[in-house]
């Protein structure tokens, strides 16, 4: 049976050779694609150049989840696992979401959402990053998608907010070699407190393609491997999570699967993730 790693940033998946479905073999929880606005359409693609008429967001990752949901009891793994769609909206925002809440009005029912002042969970989240268009997502008393935030948003309203993005190398002095140091641990320990205390997921982009960087990163339950498509595995096979007991802090356990063994710090992806839940629970 499939684990999914509710850890694991999909990042650019378009850019893979069976974008989200490939993710979704091997149970990523997050998954983004870029978009842009062209001729009232969401093309998908990381820059202008990139943009073809048939990969749409609708087409490429709506219309599958959809069917994907149908099939497994309104999940998407089969379990109670929210799925993260990432939408990064790469140029004019406002214009982007009013094409964005029409492209999802035949699939909110199995879009998380915000009504009469709290989060409704279902199976998959959208949450828009990029060129944000904050207010107007903010002012909705219901609204089918939420916002990524940023280190300002650290401890602000997870409605809203659920997800927080800042660069590493903004916040730690850490090229991933040696030790990561007092400074940078406190630093870390604070900025995901913070998170736990809101219940709000952190996202570091801009990690070190260390070892010693995904060991680090276990330490404060944040297990995966950085690295930019396309996807690469450091082990001979992708990760499971981390385990939610005491004794697993700050070890690099391992675990079996069908694909051999792997440690617990290594996936694909290129930001570094911690879940808000995990140091009780082992969900996000």
């Amino acid at each position: 049976m499939l684990i999914p790693l509710i850890n694991a940033h999909a990042h650019n998946d378009y850019a893979q050779p069976s974008p989200l479905l490939g993710a979704l073999e091997r149970g990523f929880c997050s998954i983004e694609a870029d978009v842009f606005l062209i001729n009232g359409t969401l093309l998908v693609g990381h820059d202008r150049k990139d943009l073809t008429p048939g990969r749409t967001l609708t087409e490429m990752y709506l219309k599958p989840l959809a069917k994907r949901v149908k099939t497994r009891g309104g999940t998407v793994y089969g379990t109670k696992q929210e799925l993260i769609l990432l939408v990064d909206i790469k140029a004019d925002g406002v214009a982007a979401y009013e094409q964005l809440q029409k492209d999802l009005k035949p699939y909110q029912s199995f879009l998380s959402g915000f009504s009469r002042g709290r989060t409704v969970k279902r199976a998959v989240k959208v949450i828009l990053s990029g060129d944000r268009p904050i207010a107007q997502v903010a002012s909705q008393k219901q609204r089918w998608v939420f916002i990524d935030g940023r280190k300002g948003d650290l401890g602000g309203d997870p409605n809203l907010y659920p997800l927080v993005s800042e660069s590493f190398l903004s916040i730690f002095k850490f090229m991933g070699r040696g030790d990561f140091g007092s400074a940078n641990s406190e630093a870390m320990t604070s900025f995901v407190s913070k998170a736990h205390q809101a219940k709000q997921i952190v996202r570091f982009w801009a990690t070190p393609e260390t070892p010693t960087m995904w060991s680090t990163t276990t330490t404060w339950w944040a297990a995966i491997t950085p690295c930019a498509p396309p996807w690469k595995t450091i082990s001979s096979a992708l990760p499971r999570p981390v385990p939610s007991t005491p004794s697993a802090r700050g070890s690099t356990a391992t675990r079996k699967s069908s694909r051999g063994t792997s440690t617990s710090c290594g996936c694909w992806g290129c930001s570094t993730w911690t879940c808000a839940s995990w140091s009780s629970s082992g969900t996000c």
